[in-house]
């Protein structure tokens, strides 16, 4: 996702500011230790709702009040603040979005005096959406607890966006993180999500589709046992006879057991034709009817509403695709800038400026429409408790139909000659009957017919399943990933007896290694050597942005921060008499420079690189590496505080 951060500030109780100012691009901010470099991740990583806060205790926390930042989406700008962590109200934070330039110029304290601080564990569940995701649930199937994931959280991004001082160069960990086996299983999980793969309603898919199968699984196997569990059927065979000593008009005795019921099933009494009012099974068959019309008319209603939610959902995950094919389809090229007579050479002035017109509205149109892709809502939940009701209202309908079906019968015996004879003696066949087949052939019929529906169901929602198949999305991630890290390993000093690099990154384990062949590969920590180390962060790091970068619909912001890259070479200070180390370390800036410019190619835009390092005064060949420093270059005398 096109995101910078354009300024990261501090203010103290009186309002006075200290801060850097950053720019789209390769951006270096160089100075000696303890100059406040390595600070600037530990803001911004506060700023961005962090649940602690890392920034190092001493001038920078006895100076801050206040800490803000200020990012560029696309055609909008956020403004985090975040009181300090020795302050009171540290879990607060303050969020604006402006879409005026104006507005965040000259940044200053009382800029936030104006806005109503939010708890930073409700707008966690929130941020997500000013990135382009927004799932409210990312459980796969019901655990017997039944607890759910939670929202997919902005927070497991963080590992994509900072390689601090003492991870770029580990040759044990590669994220940061992932320290803690469950925050590194929650990122993984919630990968597909950032990559734009999959929407809150795949999670929703796919817990109903669990929940079928898991059904299917016992319908399935309750009917195989059934005739081992006679048990299950007491109730079914109680009813019957409960009905039939109604209509002799005789009470039932008590029942103790299953084997006393059997036995009063076996024996039950005749009838003695005695009289009885009747029409009892019409009315009541009559008053099921119209409670299953009620039933039928909420289930249409409840479909309906389904179906809407998902057209919804499939024109928001189909919006940005589109937009883009009508970008396309709408380019106008003109071939001149000034068109003229083709017979006497005349200007033509109103032909170009209607040209100019068109342009324009062009222009404009698209610009209003990126601000509308980027906000979105999740109706997951909804769509889940609409669907679990679907599926309660088919049941019950179901149901009710046997009962009716029943009742049906009854009342045209009833209608046809009164007979409460003929009655008796079809309740005590169907009594007959379910006896015969262990006393169950009513539940045997509805699980057959609920067994029927349900794999109707998991076959349609295996189909909906379908469209989210991103295992050629992986595939191709990941073959396109270790094209970018070989190449840009093959740059960097890296050990000539493990070259040329062959590196693999698994995105479902997040496993990275050096495959030498199908069966034999290298960890990162067997590689030894600092250098390789590095080397292998790089390669994986601007690899990921790059695919974040050229991937439709991710929501990783393009900014990265790499901490001290030349502390292998010069791990105190940096020593430009060092020619060797030097250009070693002048090749790792070419080749961020170059990878940037790469991006810019691909994806349109520039994605933001922030450096922070003691080297100082390289002599690159494709920039100027004082550029790149702009007003960040800081001595002993001039320090972030």
């Amino acid at each position: 996702m096109k995101c910078y951060i354009r300024e990261i500030a501090i203010f103290n109780k009186n309002g006075e500011k200290r801060g850097i100012y950053l720019k789209p691009g390769l951006n270096i901010v160089t100075g000696p230790s303890q100059s406040g470099k390595s600070a600037l991740i530990e803001i911004v990583d506060y700023c961005l709702l962090s649940s602690t806060s890392t920034i190092p205790r001493g001038k920078i926390m006895d100076f801050a009040e206040l800490f803000a930042i200020v990012l560029e989406l696309n055609d909008s700008y956020m403004v985090i603040g975040r009181p300090s962590w020795n302050t009171q109200n540290f879990n607060k934070i303050y969020l604006k979005i402006e879409f005026s330039e104006d507005s965040i110029k000259n940044l200053e304290k009382s800029y936030f005096d104006d806005i109503d601080p939010v708890n930073r564990t409700i707008l966690k569940k929130e941020f997500g959406r000013y990135f382009g995701f927004d799932v409210a649930d990312i459980t796969t199937e019901e655990n017997p607890l039944k607890v759910k994931a939670g929202h997919a959280s902005f927070r497991n991004m963080t590992p994509f966006l900072f390689q601090h001082q003492s991870l770029i160069a580990n040759k044990h960990a590669l994220f940061y993180r992932f320290d803690e086996r469950e925050k590194r299983e929650r990122i993984i999980e919630e990968f597909p999500i950032f990559m734009g793969w999959v929407s809150g309603n795949y999670y929703i898919i796919r817990r109903e589709l669990k929940e079928k199968e898991k059904e299917l699984r016992f319908l399935q196997n309750e009917l195989a046992e059934i005739t081992k569990k006679r048990e299950k059927f007491k109730e079914k065979i109680e009813k019957y006879v409960t009905d039939y000593f109604h209509i002799i008009g005789r009470e039932l005795p008590e029942i103790k057991d299953l084997s006393h019921l059997v036995n009063i099933a076996k024996n039950l009494p005749n009838f003695d034709d005695k009289s009885y009012v009747l029409g009892t099974s019409e009315a009541k068959k009559i008053q099921l009817e119209q409670e299953r019309d009620r039933l039928s008319y909420r289930r249409q209603t409840v479909i309906k509403n389904i179906q809407l939610l998902e057209v919804a959902s499939d024109n928001v995950m189909s919006f940005n695709s589109d937009l883009l094919k009508v970008q396309n389809r709408s380019e106008v090229q003109p071939k001149l800038e000034d068109y003229k007579c083709p017979l006497c050479d005349q200007h033509l002035p109103k032909i170009n400026q209607k040209i100019k017109s068109v342009q324009k509205s062009r222009q404009v149109l698209f610009e209003d429409l990126k601000k509308l892709k980027k906000y979105s809502r999740d109706n997951s939940t909804l769509l889940e408790n609409l669907r679990k009701e679907r599926d309660d209202l088919t049941q019950k309908t179901l149901t009710l139909t046997g009962e009716i079906n029943i009742l049906k019968k009854m009342s045209e015996d009833e209608r046809s000659n009164y007979d409460l004879k003929e009655k008796a003696n079809g309740i005590k066949h169907l009594i007959e009957l379910s006896l015969e087949i262990t006393f169950g052939e009513s539940n045997i019929l509805s699980s057959d017919l609920r067994i029927s529906q349900l794999k109707e169901d998991i076959n349609k929602l295996k189909d909906s399943l379908s469209i989210y198949d991103f295992k050629n999305a992986r595939k191709n991630f990941e073959r396109s990933l270790s094209q970018n890290m070989n190449k840009i390993c093959s740059k960097l000093d890296f050990e000539k007896e493990l070259q040329p690099p062959n590196f693999k990154f698994d995105s479902e384990t997040f496993d990275f290694y050096q495959e030498l062949h199908e069966n034999d590969r290298i960890t990162l920590s067997e590689m030894g050597s600092g250098a390789n180390w590095l080397a292998c962060h790089l390669s994986l790091f601007l690899s990921l942005h790059k695919q974040f970068a050229i991937t439709p619909n991710c929501s990783v912001p393009s900014f990265i921060f790499l901490d001290q890259p030349s502390q292998v070479y010069f791990p105190k200070e940096f020593d430009p008499s060092c020619d060797e180390d030097v250009q070693k370390v002048t090749d790792i800036y070419e080749v961020v420079l170059d990878t940037v410019q790469d991006i810019e190619k691909e994806a349109g835009f520039l994605p933001q690189v922030i450096i922070s390092d003691h080297a100082d005064n390289l002599k690159m060949k494709n920039g100027d590496f004082n550029s790149f420093v702009g007003n960040n270059r800081w001595t002993k005398n001039k320090k972030l505080i």
